[in-house]
């Protein structure tokens, strides 16, 4: 939940309607720390062994393993916001604010999308331990990518060609391509709302 910093997981009772009933309940600054401070969007890895969450006020996406017998999760890795000064361009990681979050259909690469300093990370994914590493990253207006002012939402097509990332000020949609070994991405085209 975005305003109490609480991560719920409940079971569903198939046999009954799909009853849901609590079956954990995790507290960011308990049971972590930064991990649920707004946490907006979230992904389930295409396997069901992981989810990772981004959380926006606390500037992070973090990555649970999940059990399979009863669904409880536990803490995996962290990716947060580096603000200040990096050592060089490469090594900030820009997740203020991060939003929106998509995992490709092969698990192998997850995007994220920030609100607050407007950013695209592309992240690989280790599919044995669910832990994200950077990539790469694009910010707004620069290197010729548009339309990622306000990071809202991110998706990813089916056949895991194209990433596609919405800017709420923006009123837009940008389409980038995606080197599938590499995860990297090719800015393609902006379109924009009326």
């Amino acid at each position: 939940a975005n305003v109490d910093k609480t991560l719920v997981v409940l079971a569903r009772d198939a046999g009954s309607g799909g009853v849901l009933s609590p079956v954990q309940v995790l507290r960011d600054g308990q049971d972590l720390d930064w991990g649920l401070l707004g946490g907006y969007g979230m992904v389930f890895s295409p396997d069901g062994r992981f989810l990772s969450l981004a959380a926006t006020r606390g500037s992070s996406v973090t990555t649970f393993a999940r059990n399979a017998e009863d669904g409880t999760l536990t803490f995996a890795s962290q990716q947060r916001d580096q603000a200040g000064p990096p050592v060089d361009d490469s090594a900030l990681l820009n997740l203020a604010g991060v939003r929106g979050i998509a995992l490709t259909p092969d698990g192998r690469h997850a995007y994220t999308v920030s609100a607050i300093n407007d950013y695209l990370v592309t992240f690989a994914r280790d599919a044995d331990s669910g832990e994200l590493t950077f990539v790469q990253q694009f910010k707004d207006n620069e290197a010729g990518v548009d339309g990622l002012e306000n990071g809202y939402d991110v998706a990813i097509s089916p056949d895991g060609r194209f990433v596609y990332a919405t800017g709420f000020d923006d009123n837009a949609l940008a389409v980038l391509a995606r080197d599938p070994g590499s995860g990297q991405l090719t800015f393609v085209e902006l379109i924009r709302g009326r």
